[in-house]
């Protein structure tokens, strides 16, 4: 029998995931009675393995002002273990729903995805760029102020820095 690899198991990691919503525009109600009060439900069960769902629960939004354009300006934010390999990166579904008559759940008006997982690793690699970048400008500097750095300065004689082909 043969035993299990490192590569064959998925490592995990934990986010921290702040989305900011400012609204929705243009919703379109799909039966008889026009968009009341809509709300975005994220559905935070969508991030994990199917055998964890149970231990998360989905994140609402309050219920917008009336109306087929509501401005909700609400920030959520939430703590989630995430895996690391791009291969695993999950996307959030997420849903409108419409709260009609006295707070009872309506319609479903709409769905769709964020893709938290492509999200991260963009941020990931940009961060490690970053660090990069920032690693050697320390160290150039560290050098600098022990004495053992070079500092090389050439300044731009602005009269031979000018293009003068278009002058005949």
């Amino acid at each position: 029998m043969m035993g299990v690899t490192d590569d064959a198991i998925v490592k995990f990691d934990e986010f921290k995931i702040e989305i900011n919503v400012l609204g929705l525009r243009g919703l379109v109600s799909s039966g008889l009675l026009p968009v009341k009060k809509a709300y975005v439900q994220f559905g935070l069960k969508t991030l994990v393995p199917p055998l964890a769902g149970n231990s998360v629960s989905n994140v609402e939004t309050q219920p917008g002002p009336f109306g087929a354009n509501p401005t909700i300006n609400t920030v959520v934010s939430f703590l989630m273990l995430l895996p690391e390999s791009p291969l695993y990166a999950p996307s959030m579904a997420c849903r409108v729903k419409d709260k009609i008559f006295k707070g009872f759940d309506g319609q479903l008006v709409g769905v769709f995805t964020i893709p938290i997982g492509e999200i991260m690793t963009a941020q990931r690699k940009e961060f490690l760029e970053n660090k990069f970048d920032l690693d050697y400008l320390i160290d150039e500097l560290t050098k600098i102020r022990d004495g053992k750095g070079v500092i090389s300065f050439k300044p731009v004689d602005q009269k031979s820095s000018i293009d003068k082909s278009f002058r005949s």
